[in-house]
C-alpha cells in the first residue's frame, strides 16, 4: 500500500526512539522521509495515500478558427454539410457569399 506524509509532520523535525533506546532525530524538509515509512517507529507520520484519478488523454474541446476570432467544437467526426449551421457553413467557405443556409447549399452543390 502506497502511503504519504502527514500534513502536520511536513517540514518539521522528529525525534523517535528505537527499540535499542537510541534516539533518531529526522528532518522532513531536507531528508527523504518516504525512506522511513517501511520502519514500524516511525509509522505514525504516515497515512494511505489518496488514489488518484486516471489521467486520461483528452481531446480538446474547442478547435479556433481564423475566422474574426469565432470558436466552434472540435469536429472529430465528419458531419454533412447539411448539418452545419450557416455560420460554420461561411467559415469554411469564406469565398460563397449566400444569405440563407439553403441558397448557400445550393451554390455549393452547384460548384462540386
Amino acid at each position: 500500500m502506497k502511503v504519504q506524509l502527514k500534513e502536520e509532520y511536513k517540514n518539521s523535525k522528529i525525534e523517535v526512539r528505537t527499540a535499542f533506546n537510541r534516539r533518531v532525530q529526522v528532518d522532513t524538509s531536507k531528508s527523504d522521509i518516504m525512506k522511513f515509512a517501511d520502519i514500524a517507529e516511525f509509522a505514525f507520520m504516515f497515512e494511505p495515500k489518496e488514489q488518484e484519478k486516471p489521467n486520461k488523454t483528452k481531446e480538446p474541446l474547442i478547435e479556433a478558427v481564423e475566422n474574426e476570432g469565432e470558436f466552434f467544437q472540435a469536429d472529430n467526426q465528419q458531419k454533412e454539410l447539411s448539418e452545419y449551421t450557416l455560420k460554420e457553413l461561411r467559415t469554411k467557405f469564406p469565398d460563397i457569399d449566400a444569405k440563407s443556409k439553403k441558397s448557400f447549399l445550393s451554390q455549393l452543390a452547384g460548384e462540386q
